[in-house]
C-alpha cells in the first residue's frame, strides 16, 4: 500500500476505492503528488494519457513523441490503465532534449512494468543511438530468461544472468540509478548483487521508450507506466519499498 513505500511513489496523486479503506495506488485522484526531487525531475509520464503535448508531467513539460502506443485499462499498477506497447508494431516514445543527456553526473531512471513476453534484447527505457561500441549512450533491458542489465558497451550494473530477474504477467518497479559514479540497478526496490564504477560520460540526448533508439528492432511486449527521468540527483542509493498490493 502507498502509505508503507519509501519510494516508486506514484506521481499522480490515488485515493482508495469506494470498496476500501486503503490507498493502493488504483484510484486516480486529483492533481500530482509532491515530489521532494522536483527540481532534478526532466520527465514524468503517468501513463494515463497519450497526448503528445501533455504526456511529461514534469515542469520541463516535453513534448513526448508518440508511436502506436495507447492507454489500456486491460491492465495497470496505478489509476486503472497504462500504456501499452507491441512488440510487433512500431509501438515506442521518444523524447529529445539535452535534459536526457545526463554528461557523468547523477541520475536517476525508472518505472513500472508488466511484462508479456521474453526475448532476446527488450528494451525498455534507452538512448543508444548506435549499435555497437557507443559508451556516449545506455539502455535497461532484458534477455531471453528475463534477467534484467543495464548495457553501454559493458554490463553497468545487472547482468545476463544475474539475481535481478523480470517476472512475466508481474508489475514490477525497475529504477537505474549513478551516484557519484556508481550505477545501481533496483528490481522492486533491491539492488543487484553487482554495480560498477565505470567511468562514463552520457552525451546522447534523445530518450526512447519502448525500444532502442537507433532502430526498431528491440521492442517490448508489455505495459509500462510512470516512467520517470532525474539529471542531478540519484534518488536512490540502498534498497527501498516501493508500494505493494
Amino acid at each position: 500500500k502507498i502509505s508503507d513505500a519509501t519510494g516508486g511513489l506514484p506521481i499522480l496523486k490515488t485515493k482508495a476505492a469506494s470498496t476500501d479503506t486503503v490507498d493502493y495506488g488504483e484510484v486516480k485522484d486529483t492533481g500530482n503528488r509532491t515530489d521532494s526531487l522536483s527540481s532534478n525531475l526532466k520527465l514524468a509520464i503517468a501513463g494515463d494519457s497519450v497526448s503528445s503535448t501533455a504526456m511529461d508531467l514534469s515542469s520541463a513539460d516535453h513534448d513526448v513523441t508518440v508511436d502506436g502506443v495507447t492507454v489500456s485499462t486491460d491492465e495497470s499498477r496505478l489509476y486503472g490503465s497504462s500504456l501499452r506497447f507491441i512488440s510487433d508494431e512500431t509501438h515506442r516514445l521518444t523524447v529529445e532534449h539535452a535534459d536526457m543527456a545526463f554528461g557523468t553526473g547523477d541520475f536517476c531512471v525508472e518505472f513500472w512494468v508488466y511484462n508479456l513476453k521474453d526475448k532476446n534484447y527488450n528494451a525498455y527505457v534507452s538512448t543508444r543511438e548506435t549499435a555497437n561500441n557507443t559508451e556516449a549512450g545506455w539502455v535497461i533491458a532484458s534477455n531471453t530468461s528475463g534477467y534484467l542489465y543495464v548495457h553501454s558497451n559493458n554490463a553497468l550494473a545487472g547482468e545476463y544472468a544475474s539475481n535481478i530477474k523480470l517476472p512475466l504477467n508481474t508489475w514490477c518497479h525497475v529504477a537505474y540509478t549513478r551516484a557519484s559514479g556508481k550505477h545501481r540497478l533496483f528490481l522492486n526496490g533491491v539492488a543487484a548483487a553487482n554495480a560498477s564504477t565505470i567511468s562514463r560520460n552520457y552525451t546522447e540526448d534523445k530518450l526512447c521508450i519502448g525500444d532502442n533508439g537507433y532502430s526498431q528492432d528491440e521492442p517490448i511486449n508489455a505495459y509500462m507506466q510512470d516512467i520517470r527521468v532525474y539529471k542531478g540527483a540519484a534518488k536512490y542509493t540502498t534498497n527501498f519499498t516501493p508500494p505493494n498490493r
